[in-house]
């Protein structure tokens, strides 16, 4: 700017000035002002202007650090504390879903026995009520008349008994469809209304199985489920 103004100057003057500006005159103005700057510039990058600058540099730079380390490490914590009572909430939740459990098991044994022998005990009733029940195998479907087939068995095995004594509540063929002529006929279940002339009857047929007629088979009529039961019973 000084070197503007100066060179501005010189040719701003008229052609009668006596004076002119010499070029060492133009060349000093010029020189000094470019000097000086040098020099202010070269005294501000000395050794200790830069350690003093990098010193700075490294102050912030561990300020910053720091605060973003003390940022990171109180999220960090948080996280910690968080998951910390998290864990201690699930083991207090396991420990009293293990609780519950032992009682729930405890509960279900219990509950199984008391159904075991509810279960035995209904068994029981309904094969009590099954006691004057008799099952016949081995007579032919073309068998109609079951009532009277059924008294001339009867009456073969105990021939001294009243025909009377042979009478039943309720007899037919089991529940299910009939079978084809090549396949065996269907049992006979039938209720003798005498208890203990059903008993002799199989009593009869056990001391002499010989005398079954007609091929005929005589069986208890137990449920389905007391059969197996009852053959290791009898074994």
């Amino acid at each position: 700017m000084t070197y503007l103004l100066k060179t501005h100057e010189i040719c701003s003057m008229s052609p009668d000035n006596t004076e002119r500006a010499s070029l060492s005159d133009l060349t000093q103005d010029i020189t000094a002002p470019s000097l000086a700057l040098v020099s202010e510039y070269t005294q501000q990058l000395t050794k200790e202007y830069l350690v003093s600058c990098l010193e700075t540099m490294y102050t912030k730079l561990a300020a910053k650090f720091q605060s973003e380390l003390h940022k990171s490490t109180n999220v960090l914590s948080q996280e910690i504390a968080t998951l910390g009572s998290r864990t201690d909430r699930l083991e207090t939740e396991h420990d009293e879903l293990s609780l519950a459990y032992g009682e729930l098991s405890r509960e279900h044994d219990h509950l199984q026995t008391a159904f075991s022998q509810l279960q035995a005990q209904v068994e029981d009733l309904d094969n009590r009520n099954r006691r004057n029940n008799l099952r016949v195998r081995g007579i032919p479907e073309s068998v109609f008349d079951l009532s009277q087939t059924i008294t001339k068995l009867f009456k073969s095995l105990l021939p001294d008994r009243d025909p009377g004594s042979f009478a039943c509540d309720r007899i037919h063929r089991t529940l299910r469809p009939k079978p084809p002529n090549d396949k065996p006929p269907r049992d006979i279940v039938l209720c003798m209304k005498d208890f203990l002339t059903k008993e002799d009857i199989q009593s009869e047929l056990l001391a002499k199985p010989q005398r079954s007629p007609s091929k005929a088979r005589f069986y208890k009529s137990f449920q389905m489920f007391l059969r197996p039961r009852w053959r290791n019973i009898e074994k």
